[in-house]
C-alpha cells in the first residue's frame, strides 16, 4: 500500500459494505479500522482505505484508463476539455490531460435512444461486470452513488468500460436516504444507470444478480454477526470516540445496521413479489451449449456461445468451461432470458466480425481443439451442460463455418442436430442461428380494446410516472376507452386548458419467444407510448423533447377519434412475466371545446 484515505466511520458499517464487494470476488481496495494516537493520546477510531494508485494498479494488472467519478454521473459536455475543466470526473490514469476517451462514453449515453446506441453499449461495456456491481450496490443499499462515488477504468483484456466501487459509509441505513425501494443504483439523473436501466437484457442480467447476492449475504444471520466479530472487544476504544467527537453509541449504531439488513431483505421480497426480482434459481438450472468456433481463420475469433431457454436470468457466476481455461467465470455473469453470451478468444475480433449487440462474457485463454473434444459447463462438480463435438459422422467435417445447434431445444449431445453455418460470417454469434428452423407463429391478444386502465386526475405525475415499479395506487381506475366529451366509457378529468393526460397498464406477456409486438392505438389527438419506462413510439406528435405542454401535430377531426393506427414495438422492449405500458396523449388545442379519446390493444405474435 502506498496511500490509504481515513474515513471517520468508526462501527464496521463501511468495512462490511466493502466485504461484501470483495467476497463477490469485485476488484476492491484494501480496508479496515484503526485507533489512532496523538501525541500518545486516543485521538479516534476510523475506517482506512487504499487508494486505486499506481501500486494498487501494478498490483492488480489494472494500468489502464482510469477515471474518478466525482459529480455529474457521466452527463453530457460540449467538448474532453470542458468535462476535464468541471472537476466531475478525475482522471487517475495515465498521468496526462486527455479526457477523449471517457467524454467519447458520455456522448454516446446522452445520445437518443436507439438500437444503435444500445448495441454500442453492448460492444463497448463490460455488462457482467457491472451487473455485478449494480446488484451488490442494491443488495448493501449503497445509496449515493447514482452520480458519483466509482470510478470507470477499462478492462485490460477487452478494452471495454467497467465499474469500481468506491465508499461504502452509507450502506445499510434503514432506508433513511429517502430513496424508495432502491431495487437499483439511482436513477434520476441522465448518465451512464439510466441507459442501462433502458436496456431489458441488462436488466435482466441485475435482478438475477440481485437474488444470488441477496440469498448469498441476507439469508441468515451472517452480515450481524460480521458486524459483531468486529466490535467485540473494541467496545471501550468505540465508547471514547463517541465521547471525544459525538454520534451514536455502540448500541444504536447496531440497532440501525440490524434493521438496514432486514430493509434489504424486505425490499427485495416485495420486490419478487412485484415480478420485478425472480425467485431463487433453481439448483438445475443451465444453459445450453449452441454454438461452437473451433476453426475461424485470420480475421475471427474462436468462440463459444450459450443459450438460456428459461424465462428469467441465468447466474452462471463462478462457473467453470475447463475445455477453454475458463475456470471461474467471472461475477456477473448471467445469460439474459431467452438469449445469448459469448466468449472468446479476442474481443476485438468478436466485436469486428459480429458487431457485438449482445452480452459477451469475457476472454478465454484456451483452445477449441479444431478436432474435436469434450465442452462441459460445470456448476462446482455438477456438469450443467456437456458437448462432444467431432468432425467425423455424424458431425459435420472439417470446416472454417461454426458448428450450430439446430434448435436450443434439440439434444445438443447428438451430432445430427449440428450444422454448419450458413450466415455469411461463418457464424451467428450473440444471435439466433443460420440454420434454426423457425416455427410456424401464433398471434395472442395480450389485452383488448377496453380494458382496464391507470390514468392520473391531476395535473402532471412525477418523472417516474411511466417507469415498472412506480406506485400508481392513488390513480384512477377506468375501461377503454377513456377521456371526455366523447363516445368514452370513462370520463377523465374534464378541466379545461390542460394538454397531456396520462395513463398506464401494468399486464403479464408471458414467457413464449415474441416474433413481433403491436399496439393498436385509439388516440384524440397524439400519443407517446413507453414500456417499461422507455419511449417506444409517438402518433401525431412532433419530434424532439416532450413536455406536458408539447402538443399534437394535428386535429383528430369529428368522427374519427375510433380511428385505429396500428403500430410496429420492439419485441426486446418486454421482459418476460410483467411489464407496464404507459401512454401520454397530447392535444392539439386545450380549449372548452376540446376532447379526448385513448384506448388501446396489444397482440404479440410468437413463433
Amino acid at each position: 500500500m502506498k496511500k490509504f484515505d481515513i474515513q471517520n466511520e468508526r462501527v464496521p458499517r463501511s468495512r462490511i459494505g466493502w466485504e461484501v464487494a470483495a467476497a463477490t470476488r469485485e476488484l476492491t481496495v484494501g480496508h479496515g479500522t484503526v485507533r489512532i494516537q496523538r501525541n500518545g493520546k486516543f485521538h479516534s477510531v476510523v475506517t482506512i482505505l487504499e487508494n486505486y494508485d499506481g501500486t494498487w494498479r501494478k498490483t492488480h494488472g489494472m494500468d489502464v484508463p482510469m477515471y474518478k467519478v466525482q459529480g455529474g454521473g457521466l452527463k453530457s459536455y460540449t467538448s474532453p476539455e470542458a468535462m476535464a475543466a468541471t472537476g466531475d470526473v478525475e482522471k487517475k490514469n495515465p498521468d496526462d490531460t486527455d479526457f477523449s476517451d471517457i467524454w467519447q462514453l458520455t456522448q454516446r449515453l446522452a445520445a437518443p435512444d436507439s438500437p444503435e446506441k444500445f448495441a454500442w453499449i453492448r460492444a463497448n461495456l463490460a455488462l457482467p461486470q457491472i451487473a455485478n456491481y449494480t446488484a451488490h450496490t442494491v443488495v448493501t443499499r449503497r445509496w449515493d452513488t447514482g452520480t458519483r462515488n466509482f470510478y470507470m477504468v477499462k478492462n485490460p483484456q477487452t478494452g471495454r468500460w467497467q465499474v469500481l466501487a468506491w465508499d461504502f459509509d452509507n450502506v445499510f441505513n434503514n432506508a433513511t436516504d429517502g430513496k424508495g425501494a432502491f431495487l437499483t443504483p439511482l436513477l434520476d439523473r441522465p448518465g451512464l444507470w439510466q441507459t442501462l436501466f433502458k436496456m431489458p437484457d441488462f436488466q435482466a442480467m441485475h435482478y438475477r444478480r440481485v437474488r444470488t447476492l441477496h440469498d448469498r449475504f441476507l439469508v441468515g444471520n451472517g452480515l450481524v454477526d460480521r458486524f459483531d466479530e468486529l466490535t467485540v472487544g473494541h467496545e471501550s476504544d468505540l465508547a471514547l470516540d463517541v465521547a471525544k467527537w459525538g454520534g451514536p453509541t455502540l448500541a444504536t449504531a447496531r440497532g440501525v445496521f440490524v434493521a438496514g439488513v432486514e430493509e434489504r431483505r424486505r425490499e427485495i421480497a416485495n420486490g419478487t413479489t412485484n415480478g420485478i426480482i425472480p425467485t431463487s434459481q433453481s439448483p438445475t438450472a443451465a444453459p445450453v451449449v449452441n454454438e461452437i468456433q473451433a476453426v475461424p481463420g485470420a480475421t475471427r475469433p474462436e468462440y463459444l456461445e450459450v443459450y438460456n431457454p428459461g424465462t428469467t436470468g441465468l447466474d452462471i457466476s463462478d462457473w467453470s468451461i475447463p475445455a477453454v481455461g475458463l475456470t471461474q467465470l467471472i461475477p456477473g455473469t448471467v445469460v439474459p432470458p431467452k438469449s445469448y453470451l459469448v466468449w472468446s478468444n479476442d474481443d476485438a475480433k468478436l466485436v469486428s466480425a459480429f458487431g457485438g449487440d449482445f452480452i459477451a462474457g469475457g476472454i478465454f485463454s484456451g483452445d477449441l481443439a479444431d478436432t474435436g473434444e469434450e465442452v462441459a459447463i460445470l456448476d462446482g462438480a455438477r456438469v450443467a451442460d456437456s458437448v462432444t463435438y467431432a468432425t467425423t459422422s455424424p458431425w459435420p467435417g472439417p470446416s472454417g463455418p461454426s458448428l450450430e445447434l439446430k434448435d436450443p431445444a434439440l439434444d445438443n449431445s447428438l451430432g445430427a442436430n449440428w450444422a454448419f453455418s450458413t450466415d455469411a460470417r461463418s457464424g451467428t454469434a450473440g444471435t439466433r442461428n443460420a440454420v434454426f428452423v423457425q416455427p410456424p407463429s401464433t398471434t395472442t391478444t395480450v389485452f383488448p380494446f377496453g380494458s382496464t386502465w391507470k390514468w392520473y386526475p391531476w395535473v402532471t405525475p412525477n418523472q417516474y410516472w411511466k417507469n415498472l415499479t412506480f406506485n400508481d395506487s392513488s390513480w384512477r381506475t377506468g375501461p377503454g376507452p377513456l377521456g371526455f366529451r366523447s363516445t368514452q366509457k370513462t370520463t377523465i378529468n374534464t378541466a379545461t386548458g390542460r394538454v397531456s393526460y396520462y395513463f398506464r397498464k401494468t399486464f403479464d406477456i408471458g414467457s413464449g419467444p415474441r416474433a413481433g409486438v403491436t399496439l393498436r392505438l385509439r388516440r384524440d389527438d397524439g400519443a407517446v407510448v413507453y414500456v417499461n419506462g422507455v419511449e417506444v413510439a409517438r402518433s401525431n406528435m412532433p419530434a424532439g423533447a416532450i413536455t406536458p405542454m408539447t402538443r399534437a401535430k394535428s386535429d383528430v377531426l369529428p368522427g374519427k377519434q375510433g380511428t385505429t393506427y396500428s403500430i410496429t414495438l420492439p419485441p426486446s422492449a418486454f421482459r418476460n412475466g410483467s411489464n407496464t405500458i404507459a401512454v401520454e396523449v397530447h392535444q392539439f388545442t386545450a380549449t372548452a371545446t376540446s376532447d379526448l379519446f385513448f384506448d388501446a390493444s396489444l397482440v404479440v405474435r410468437s413463433s
